[in-house]
């Protein structure tokens, strides 16, 4: 056996030479300085390194950018809806919106009709109700600015009225005394509103103070 020694890249290398019936084997032994192997393995980790944090950033990138779309759509739908809630508590409309005609619509004698229109549409369906055969009835008498609803019993008679003054409906018992004023209100909101006693009613709810003793009480 024979021993040859080289140096290559810093490193002794000792290279044998082996003969066994008639083949050669070489054995390498390499001494390899340790503060060479450890600078290259460092440097492979920081390239591993490098190379990872490259490919996590467009990751990161579209994650962030994900993340600030949702934040900015999120942003722009809590403004829409505070801004619909203070269009609503302000009564905000279109500027298109047509506030003279709806206007014209919002007076007492316009009101008048329509209130009486829908109290004949009460006393038909109250009607509809009673037993049969019926020991009453109610009817719908008209004057100039008023009308009044009057129930027909054998031993009763009631009515209420409603009259048309200047600036209110007036409502009475049968005796003339005074029951509740309606009056008008034109809001924020382009609606007319009826007010009985500073409180906004529906109309439904006007014609209910109004008859719901008469029309019930003790039939």
């Amino acid at each position: 056996m024979s021993e040859n020694r080289r140096r290559i890249w810093g490193a002794e290398v000792q290279i044998f030479t082996v003969s066994l019936n008639g083949a050669k084997i070489y054995l390498h032994r390499f001494k390899s300085n340790p503060a060479t192997a450890c600078t290259k393995a460092n440097l492979n980790t920081e390239n591993k390194n490098e190379a990872a944090n490259e490919q996590a950033k467009p990751e990161a990138a579209s994650a962030q950018a994900t993340t600030d779309q949702a934040t900015t759509g999120q942003a722009k739908t809590d403004r829409a809806s505070t801004g619909n809630e203070n269009n609503h508590k302000t009564g905000n409309v279109s500027s298109g919106f047509d506030w003279v005609t709806e206007r014209s619509s919002c007076t007492l004698p316009k009101v008048f009709n329509a209130l009486r229109l829908e109290v004949e549409d009460d006393v038909k369906a109250r009607n509809s109700l009673r037993p049969n055969p019926a020991a009453y009835e109610f009817l719908v008498t008209n004057d100039t600015g008023e009308f009044a609803v009057r129930l027909k019993a054998k031993e009763l008679q009631k009515s209420v009225s409603f009259r048309l003054a200047d600036n209110a409906i007036l409502v009475r018992d049968d005796q003339g005394k005074p029951m509740f004023e309606v009056t008008l209100a034109f809001d924020d909101a382009g609606k007319c509103r009826l007010n009985v006693n500073s409180q906004e009613r529906e109309f439904w709810q006007v014609r209910r103070m109004a008859l719901e003793e008469l029309m019930y009480r003790g039939l």
